[in-house]
């Protein structure tokens, strides 16, 4: 896809060849809800720059016993069916035995 200015009389599809629209939607700037959580309470750290929950390698947080998937975690991609994903093979590296 081109970004581009054009009228409304530009306005056309052709499969495979071009897309042009009137308007893109972008959203940026997620911020993370974690204030409220209390996690210094449970000794769960935070990072600095993002107030996003610092974990591990196996989703681990400063709290042994404490973990985090998904977009809540630093450094993780912020979509919602990969938190989900995230999310399933994490119940199940818990719940296998191995």
């Amino acid at each position: 896809m081109t970004a581009k200015n054009v009228s409304q009389d530009d306005m056309y599809y052709v499969p495979g060849i071009q897309e042009i629209y009137n308007t893109v939607l972008l959203a940026i700037g997620r911020e993370p809800s974690t204030n409220a959580l209390n996690l210094e309470a449970a000794d769960v750290r935070l990072s600095d720059a993002t107030a996003k929950i610092l974990v591990n390698e196996a989703d681990q947080t400063s709290a042994k016993h404490i973990y985090a998937v998904g977009d809540c975690a630093d450094g993780r991609s912020e979509l919602a069916p990969l938190a989900v994903s995230l999310a399933i093979v994490f119940y199940n590296r818990l719940n296998t035995k191995n």
